[in-house]
């Protein structure tokens, strides 16, 4: 899948081991950079799916600045905050359901511990 991020910093940061670290610390830049790497060799929101260890979860219980947007956990709290990215008219149907395979792009929003908010 593509990866896209939603500002340079971020970006960095995340693909940075050393940066993440900083960041973050040793453990959780240790999963986040495997979890990206797992994203990028995924084809499809489907594969994703299947990663059962990744924690996919999509935030439409939540109200306001979240919804719509989905999560990758990466330790405790932290989260991969993302939505998915390109053309929605191709990765939705008419009834507004999503077509999985459809879904070949992410644009990451942040890594934050959202339960926080």
């Amino acid at each position: 899948m593509n990866i896209y991020f939603a500002d340079e910093d971020l970006k960095l940061n995340c693909n940075d081991f050393d940066r993440a670290r900083k960041k973050w610390g040793n453990r959780d830049a240790k999963k986040l950079i495997r979890h990206l790497g797992q994203v990028r060799v995924a084809t499809s929101f489907a594969d994703l799916w299947m990663l059962k260890h990744l924690h996919l979860e999509e935030l439409r219980k939540r109200k306001g600045k979240r919804q719509g947007q989905w999560s990758i956990r990466v330790e405790g709290g932290l989260r991969i905050v993302f939505c998915p990215a390109g053309d929605e008219l191709t990765w939705r149907d008419p009834a507004g359901n999503y077509i999985w395979n459809n879904m070949r792009a992410i644009e990451i929003i942040e890594v934050v511990d959202y339960h926080d908010e």
